[in-house]
């Protein structure tokens, strides 16, 4: 019970932050990995909740653990202010921190399979630096 309440929030603030992606010029291979984060954490979401339903319990409020005073508590949560940083970044920043954010230690929303392809994009960053770079963000 205490662990789909707790990665409800979680999920939801993924979500909250894969939304971001196409508003930020996000390179397409981010976009594309955003969206699958979305839909598969979407589907958690209601996967959990239907949980939490069936047992006679509450379902965590919308907004719990992204509103003042984040995080809720709940480890692996981002900071108001980390989610302010990235709506405040766009193109290969935003990639970067969107990608950084995602395997932030604790973070546990992804997939094995978009952990993966998050990984391959982060291990390739440092040489998406210079001016001109084609950046896989």
């Amino acid at each position: 019970m205490r662990f789909a309440q707790e990665m409800i929030p979680h999920h939801r603030q993924a979500i909250t932050m894969a939304n971001t992606a196409p508003r930020h010029d996000a390179s397409p291979d981010v976009r594309a990995l955003a969206e699958k984060i979305e839909k598969e954490q979407t589907s958690e979401v209601s996967t959990m909740s239907d949980w939490l339903t069936s047992w006679g319990e509450k379902v965590p409020p919308e907004q719990s653990g992204m509103g003042p005073g984040s995080p809720s508590g709940i480890p692996g949560m981002m900071t108001a202010q980390q989610m302010d940083e990235l709506r405040g970044t766009r193109g290969t920043s935003f990639g970067k921190k969107f990608l950084t954010m995602m395997i932030e230690p604790g973070h546990p929303v992804l997939t094995c399979g978009s952990l993966r392809k998050v990984t391959y994009f982060v291990t390739r960053l440092p040489r998406c630096d210079g001016p001109g770079c084609h950046s896989l963000v």
